[in-house]
């Protein structure tokens, strides 16, 4: 076996790291026999000149420094880096939008005192020394909402993730950080509108149950015992057995037409078997005061459009009988809208169906008083539609509807 030897160091890479950069020994004033052979000769580095040259890592993180910088500007979520001491490190545009400090402002300082709210800033150093000191950190690779504030000290919902980074400059943090203002302000609103159409519906129950029971109810107990006192008189006196029964089957042509009236409040057969232009005729003709309605379709469209949009309409007009009008204005059409792709890659709704109710009432109608209108809101929101209201004081009122109206479901007009 050979006896072990160690190379010379200038047998190796004679090179050192220095920051990136690489500082090379001249090998043609180095003289032969390597280091070893230097000191014999009296060499020494120093007398040496050295080059340098930048490493190829070195030259390919400067090359990606302004595309690590574009990445990170452009993403919409907040991304902040911090060191293990809490300093921010890194701050990028989305940070300096939502909570409104610009980088510059913010780079060095410590993130708690910034967008942590002071009630929970104990909280945020706790964590941080607990990791330092080899604690299992609890949040770390999971989504989270937290609260943040921002620079005027308003406070907002945030979405956050962590993810910890380890390198040769040590451990830092880096958060992703989304503000979810909006998420959350839509799904107290979306709350808001169940609640409202179950108190609605809980409401139109109780009524249809109390115009059963005081109209069409009370005529068909009076019709059962009409007929019955016509069956004790029919041997004893025809002639009044025939005058009870006519009475009777008067007060029952009476309650047929109530329960239609009723039924066409829950559903409206015209609407089913002929469409929205023919029921809105009917609805004005119906009305309590004059209504004109124009109705520019050629096709029908989904039946649940078509229901909101009836129901719509009979809420306005009601609404302006009652409140003073003295004439209406139904305006119904399909509108083309452009075509554009979802995140499934599926296009849209090219059209949509568009209804303008107006009066000529007094105007000045209050969104919050009642359920309304508060309850058309919440039914065309419920077809992905909107309404709008203007109602300015001594100019009338008018609502307007959108609905997407989908290709698919578009089918003839019956005559």
């Amino acid at each position: 076996m050979m006896p072990y030897a160690p190379r010379c160091l200038c047998e190796c890479d004679m090179s050192v790291a220095d920051f990136g950069r690489q500082l090379e020994l001249d090998s043609q004033s180095a003289p032969a026999g390597g280091m070893c052979g230097a000191a014999q000769k009296g060499w020494s580095p120093a007398a040496s000149p050295l080059r340098t040259r930048p490493s190829a890592a070195s030259e390919a993180s400067g090359e990606l420094q302004p595309l690590y910088k574009a990445i990170l500007d452009s993403a919409m979520d907040a991304v902040v880096t911090i060191d293990h001491h809490g300093r921010i490190l890194e701050w990028n545009i989305s940070a300096e939008l939502i909570f409104g400090y610009r980088a510059d402002e913010v780079l060095g300082r410590e993130l708690c005192d910034l967008i942590i709210p002071a009630k929970t800033r104990h909280l945020h150093r706790a964590g941080l020394h607990s990791i330092a000191s080899g604690g299992v950190p609890t949040i770390l690779d999971q989504r989270v909402e937290v609260i943040g504030q921002r620079a005027d000290g308003t406070e907002i919902p945030v979405e956050l993730s962590i993810t910890r980074v380890i390198s040769t400059a040590g451990v830092m943090y880096c958060g992703f950080l989304r503000d979810i203002s909006d998420r959350k302000k839509m799904l107290e609103d979306l709350k808001a509108s169940r609640s409202r159409l179950i108190t609605v519906s809980d409401d139109t129950r109780r009524r249809v149950e109390r115009d059963l029971h005081d109209g069409a109810q009370q005529q068909l107990v009076a019709v059962a015992i009409a007929l019955g006192n016509a069956r004790n008189l029919i041997d004893s006196d025809p002639s009044s057995a025939a005058t009870t029964i006519e009475l009777a089957s008067e007060v029952l042509v009476s309650a047929i037409a109530e329960l239609r009236e009723l039924a066409r409040g829950i559903h409206s057969s015209t609407l089913a078997d002929h469409g929205l232009p023919v029921a809105l005729q009917e609805l004005g003709r119906r009305s309590a005061i004059p209504v004109q309605v124009r109705a520019d379709m050629q096709c029908r469209v989904a039946k649940h459009v078509e229901t909101s949009i009836y129901f719509m309409v009979s809420e306005a007009l009601t609404n302006a009988a009652k409140h003073g009008a003295r004439s209406a204005l139904v305006v119904v059409d399909l509108v083309p809208r452009p075509q554009r792709f979802t995140h499934q890659a599926a296009v849209s709704p090219q059209w949509v169906l568009r209804c303008v109710v107006s009066d000529d009432g007094p105007g000045g109608v209050d969104l919050n008083r009642g359920t309304g209108l508060r309850g058309l809101f919440d039914r065309l929101a419920a077809v992905d539609g909107t309404l709008t209201l203007d109602s300015s004081a001594d100019a009338g009122t008018t609502l307007t509807a959108i609905v997407p109206a989908p290709l698919h479901d578009l089918s003839p007009l019956s005559v």
